[in-house]
């Protein structure tokens, strides 16, 4: 029987990570937070991350955007100033109550059309919850209806309180090496079942969550991968940490055409990993930017090679579907 991470009754000392997952089960940015209690952005970031605390005031607003409830609200305030340690905050659940405040805060436009790539998009889904992990990649010019499309998805996940987690890639040079991956591992899917993992899996993974280790004194820094099979290992506690997670799951990512190689190698290595698991990977590629990714191209054939590729192209909706 597949179970949500949302049926579970978890705890957590941390009060960024609380922040964290209430805001993103509420759909907000990092930026729409920031602007809501009027700080900086970065502000909130390092708020998450427990290297700040709000002020009194900020703490206040924070209750208030984040929708916490009454009867969470001085545990709330008392954790955000630091006043009570060793207090715990029960985690929100996601979506059934959340996801009302979200539609409201953020409603979502009803999709058009899309019926056919609807379909086959939850017959993906239906046939990874049977344990055949699949890869669906999303085709289509900027602005299509892609990313639209995959939101449809999470919003019936979501309804089902099924797991999911959902990130991007970005056209920018210098970006952190699988910071879709780290955004994966930090959604409220993966990452409250991520310290039970074995100690050898912990210590990987903290090459992308240092946070791992903030509460671990007496486990070792990661050493610096220098060895092939240093970085299999790597890659199999990623396998270890997606496998923990309440099934079935669904990872999305955004803009794909601009995942770096060595993303690519690991989503590679991943799918391999979880082939029997009940795990679904969505993808969105813009076709006019697609071709001068030359590890996207092998990573697609090394999927469709192993049986776990389906290809969705999306054109414009024709007059029916508008009208």
């Amino acid at each position: 029987m597949s179970q949500s991470h949302t049926s579970q009754s978890q705890t957590t000392a941390s009060f960024g990570y609380w922040v964290r997952r209430q805001r993103m089960a509420l759909d907000l940015t990092q930026a729409d937070l920031a602007r809501a209690v009027g700080c900086a952005t970065v502000t909130i970031s390092k708020i998450e991350r427990d290297e700040r605390r709000p002020s009194q005031q900020m703490a206040e607003l924070l209750a208030q955007h984040l929708a916490v409830p009454a009867e969470e609200h001085e545990r709330f305030l008392a954790m955000a100033r630091g006043r009570r340690s060793a207090a715990r905050l029960a985690l929100p659940a996601q979506p059934r109550v959340l996801q009302a405040i979200r539609t409201q805060l953020t409603p979502r436009a009803p999709m058009v059309g899309r019926r056919h790539e609807w379909q086959q998009l939850q017959d993906a889904w239906r046939l990874a919850q049977r344990g055949e992990a699949q890869c669906l990649l999303l085709w289509g010019e900027s602005g299509i209806g892609k990313t639209r499309l995959a939101e449809e998805l999470i919003d019936s996940v979501q309804m089902q309180e099924q797991s999911w987690a959902s990130s991007r890639s970005f056209a920018l040079e210098g970006v952190l090496t699988y910071a879709p991956i780290a955004e994966w591992l930090r959604s409220p899917a993966v990452r409250p079942t991520l310290d039970a993992l074995d100690d050898l899996w912990r210590i990987e993974l903290a090459r992308l969550l240092p946070e791992l280790l903030r509460n671990r004194p007496d486990l070792p820094a990661p050493e610096v991968m220098t060895e092939g099979w240093q970085q299999q290992r790597f890659f199999q506690a990623i396998v270890q940490a997606i496998q923990a997670a309440p099934t079935p799951l669904f990872l999305h990512l955004d803009d794909m055409q601009w995942t770096e190689p060595e993303t690519l190698a690991l989503l590679q290595f991943l799918l391999h990993g979880v082939r029997k698991h009940p795990f679904l990977l969505v993808g969105g590629i813009r076709t006019e930017d697609a071709g001068v990714n030359r590890a996207l191209a092998a990573f697609i054939a090394a999927t469709r090679h192993a049986n776990q590729l389906r290809e969705l192209y999306l054109g414009p909706l024709s007059v029916e579907e508008v009208e």
